[in-house]
């Protein structure tokens, strides 16, 4: 009787949750499917600016934190000081103190999606 009761209850557990386990994935043209984790986060960064090559539009920045990182510079990466003035990538020399946001391509190069030149400030 225990063992009729076991089962019953195992196998009504597994007809319930079944429904919740068979859901389908989302199709490929979905913004659910497009927005990789990897996307969906931006990563930081902070550090002194090692080089500014402008022909190649990127910016090395080295940290202790994280190493000597080497970023792309877009049209649409938002360069700015830390007060909000709008800059160019011109404006950035070597140590120059940097700090923003980046994502990870997938070809595994580092695009810059904010450079704020100056030091941090505390967040309002």
């Amino acid at each position: 009787m225990k063992a009729n009761l076991l089962l019953s209850t195992l196998l009504a557990t597994a007809a319930l949750s079944l429904p919740l386990c068979a859901q389908s994935p989302a199709p490929a043209d979905s913004p659910a499917a497009a927005a990789s984790p990897a996307a969906a986060a931006k990563s930081h960064y902070g550090g002194t600016v090692s080089s500014v090559d402008a022909t190649a539009k990127t910016i090395t920045v080295t940290s202790k934190k994280q190493g000597t990182k080497t970023f792309s510079v877009s049209d649409s990466t938002k360069i700015t000081k830390t007060d909000g003035t709008v800059i160019t990538l011109a404006d950035i020399k070597a140590g120059d103190h940097v700090h923003g946001s980046f994502d990870t391509k997938a070809d595994g190069t580092l695009e810059a999606q904010t450079v704020k030149a100056g030091p941090k400030t505390p967040e309002k």
